[in-house]
């Protein structure tokens, strides 16, 4: 009786949860014992719904220019800042 006040005003807790709240309000119980008849009864505990996350926005990605693109800078020895100079 007590089980289905405490799993009715505790809708988040689970039988392990509500064997040690039934000990300390003095009962002799044992937590086997508790899943029974949490089981039983039917008592279940409700899950919370996953909040939706914000779909993150979609950066699009910068084409490469005609002159990157061909490609004879790479075999230059310093291709990085030589394609630093290069305009699109």
């Amino acid at each position: 009786m007590r089980l289905r006040e405490l799993a009715a005003s505790r809708v988040r807790y689970g039988y392990r949860r509500l064997s040690v709240l039934l000990k300390r309000e003095g009962w002799a119980v044992n937590a086997k014992r508790i899943y029974r008849l949490y089981s039983e009864e039917g008592l279940i505990v409700r899950t919370r719904q996953r909040q939706q996350r914000a779909q993150r926005q979609r950066v699009r990605r910068v084409q490469p220019c005609a002159a990157i693109k061909s490609g004879p800078w790479i075999l230059l020895p310093n291709a990085w800042r030589t394609a630093a100079r290069l305009e699109c």
